[in-house]
């Protein structure tokens, strides 16, 4: 195995430093607003903050693993509770990933490809927007590059050190996200065929899987204690929990599956299906540059039967179940299976520079590398100038709340007239910073409180005062205080 140099790491701390730029910049307004999971990593990291023992598997939204909640509490205390920070917690996580990603795809195919494949990485849309918003679900791809850079690493030295450290990131990983459980078999497959062919030993598979149980023992021995309470969210969200798969008779029920399927099937390759939920999808779903590249990769693996990408082959099917057996979340869920497109695109570029001649690399690189360059222009142009201002941010990011509850003092309670939203909505919960709410549906009804302030949103705001992306500030003699833009 090569040593890593102090080249190697120059490189990288020059691509982390690349990656921070796009994921930091702006990112308490772009997105405007907070939604309700940023909310919930929110709420978490408050009460550990505040000393509150937050289980590993926490039952804030639907029930998910707590682990990057930590973090959050811990940029709390350095920075104070706030969109800004909850969201800096995650983007380190998103930054984290950049230099392991240069490492493991150096590792496989040399400096020049990784440059080229970790710099589309660091600006490829879905990445850049999970790491710019507070949803845990971004630490989830940090640990799968760093497991599968050591298990890299083990695979080819068979020493003990690397494959600890993959096995201790393997369990790391359980804490992240919940889709992240369909990550870890594809470890012990690998152990499987490598014992298969004489490559290893038991005492290898046994050594990961009891690091891999030490490092996951906290959400293991919860899952085990309570799978009822472990496995009720991906029942919530399974196909089969559904009242029209239940009502349908069997090729009803196939139907409704494959057509489930084939539509988030067709999101993640292509995008353009936007994700009410994450407010991601409006745009390419994997960038155009990976998609060829990745596809192309992959067809050169399976012609030339490359074990080690046919085996992260494996991989990406199991990541893309799903697709086919939950309902929404078109991105979120198949995050990890993205990182492997990443794989399959590094392997054709590095192909394609072995097949040239020497002299003729230079122009492929600087060809390849004007393309990089295009799609992380469009990138860019999309994420910074266009997604902004869209519909579906302002419908998923509640800008209207945050600006209402940023403009009021924070000493000042609530009123809160709104149809879509209420006191008890997470994002509330998580801006009011201890102020009270009264949240009422019908007519102006007096408080005898002068510290109150009524938060007009929806179409409750006055006749006459009410503007596109506007809420207004009354006090409680229905004076007007503000009408606050977003």
């Amino acid at each position: 195995m090569k040593k890593i140099t102090v080249i190697d790491i120059f490189i990288a701390v020059t691509l982390m430093i690349i990656a921070i730029i796009p994921r930091v910049i702006m990112i308490d307004t772009i997105p405007l607003g907070i939604h309700g999971d940023e909310a919930w990593t929110g709420i978490d990291a408050v009460k550990i903050m505040q000393g509150e023992l937050v289980p590993a598997y926490s039952p804030s939204a639907l029930g998910q693993p707590s682990g990057p909640a930590y973090l959050t509490a811990l940029f709390f205390k350095l920075f104070g509770v706030s969109v800004a920070s909850l969201r800096l917690s995650m983007a380190l996580l998103g930054v984290l990933s950049v230099p392991l990603l240069y490492f493991f795809i150096k590792k496989l195919y040399g400096s020049t490809v990784s440059v080229i494949i970790t710099l589309l990485f660091s600006f490829a849309l879905i990445h850049l927007h999970y790491s710019r918003i507070g949803f845990m679900l971004i630490s989830a791809p940090f640990f799968v590059i760093a497991t599968l850079y050591f298990f890299s690493r083990f695979w080819s030295d068979k020493r003990y050190s690397s494959l600890i450290l993959s096995a201790v990131f393997c369990g790391l990983g359980m804490y992240s996200y919940n889709s992240y459980i369909l990550f870890p078999p594809l470890l012990f497959l690998a152990f499987m065929y490598l014992w298969v062919v004489k490559r290893i030993s038991w005492k290898h598979g046994l050594v990961f899987t009891l690091t891999f149980v030490a490092s996951a023992s906290l959400i293991i021995t919860q899952l085990a204690a309570n799978p009822k309470e472990y496995f009720s969210h991906h029942k919530t969200i399974s196909v089969f929990n559904q009242a029209e798969f239940k009502a349908g008779n069997r090729n009803e029920k196939l139907e409704f599956i494959y057509r489930n399927g084939f539509k988030k099937t067709k999101a993640f390759m292509f995008g353009h299906l936007a994700d009410g939920a994450d407010g991601y999808g409006d745009f390419q779903s994997i960038d155009y540059l990976i998609l060829v590249f990745s596809t192309g990769g992959l067809i050169t693996a399976i012609i030339k039967r490359n074990n080690y990408l046919l085996w992260l082959f494996v991989g990406l099917i199991i990541q893309l179940i799903p697709l086919f057996s939950t309902v929404d979340g078109y991105y979120r869920r198949v995050l990890i299976a993205y990182i492997f497109l990443y794989v399959f695109a590094a392997y054709a570029l590095h192909e394609i520079l072995q097949a040239v001649k020497t002299k003729q690399k230079t122009i492929v690189i600087s060809v390849v590398s004007l393309f990089a360059l295009a799609q992380i222009t469009l990138n860019l142009w999309q994420y910074f100038i266009i997604f902004p201002s869209s519909s579906m941010a302002k419908f998923v990011f509640s800008p209207g709340v945050y600006a209402g509850l940023e403009a009021i003092d924070d000493n000042a309670d609530i009123l809160l007239y709104s149809e879509r939203y209420s006191c008890e909505y997470e994002t509330f919960r998580f801006l009011l910073k201890g102020r009270n709410c009264i949240h009422y549906e019908g007519e102006i009804t007096p408080v005898n409180s002068a510290v109150y302030v009524k938060l007009y949103i929806d179409s409750f705001i006055p006749t006459g005062l009410k503007k596109n992306n506007a809420i207004s500030l009354y006090d409680t003699n229905d004076r007007i205080i503000a009408v606050v833009a977003y």
